[in-house]
């Protein structure tokens, strides 16, 4: 993290014109977020189900079991590299106090993670394609969203690559408290509705198809 933090800082910083201690946090912290809340669920969710098949063939665990794993995993390593985006901070020269809306953004993002990432699970051990497309797919996603470029860059007729972009709202809910900066506006109401939308999709689709995961792995 801190090294493609560093490398997109050096050469997106010095084409803007940024300087590097203003940049890094920034660039940083929304690579932080977006890798183990966002990225995470299109690049790793696939293998949730068909990684684990040995145990779910020898092992009457609940197939939820393996996706509190996955989001405690997650979860864990977040929690250890904030550690490390504020040693980066400081050593740039440049700390920033979280707010309080940290809490409630980590909450729901682990929320969002452990809905999303059954539903991907699921349809990757029924359409094994989806794990070789779905990774690739987390690296345009990635290039899109605003992790490490702000949506000020843009010119004006391109900004909806950004208003209508769901993913930018929930990086941003994390980002911005982080940085102790303020969360752009609709920002938790959008990432609410994401949040209910996902759990509709969850419901529907794992009440259907959970008992054939045995058979699709």
């Amino acid at each position: 993290m801190v090294s493609t933090s560093l490398a997109i800082s050096i050469s997106l910083g010095a084409m803007s014109g940024q300087p590097l201690r203003e940049f890094l946090p920034f660039a940083m912290a929304g690579i932080l977020v977006w890798t183990h809340f966002i990225g995470i669920l299109i690049s790793e969710a696939p293998e949730l189900f068909v990684g684990a098949q040995g145990s779910i063939k020898n092992n009457a665990f609940p197939f939820m079991f393996y996706v509190f794993r996955f989001a405690t995993r997650s979860l864990i390593i977040f929690l250890h590299n904030i550690v490390v985006l504020f040693l980066v901070m400081l050593s740039v020269r440049n700390i920033h106090m979280p707010t309080w809306q940290v809490i409630p953004a980590v909450a729901l993002l682990t929320a969002f993670m452990m809905f999303a990432a059954p539903v991907v699970g699921m349809a990757a051990a029924r359409f094994r394609d989806l794990r070789f497309l779905l990774p690739y797919t987390a690296q345009i996603l990635f290039f899109v969203t605003p992790v490490f470029w702000r949506p000020a860059t843009l010119a004006a007729g391109k900004m909806n690559i950004v208003t209508y972009n769901p993913l930018y709202y929930l990086v941003d809910i994390l980002r911005a408290p982080l940085l102790g900066e303020p969360v752009v506006p609709n920002a938790w109401l959008v990432s609410i509705v994401s949040l209910f939308v996902v759990i509709i999709v969850w419901a529907i689709s794992f009440a259907a198809f959970r008992r054939r995961i045995a058979f699709w792995i």
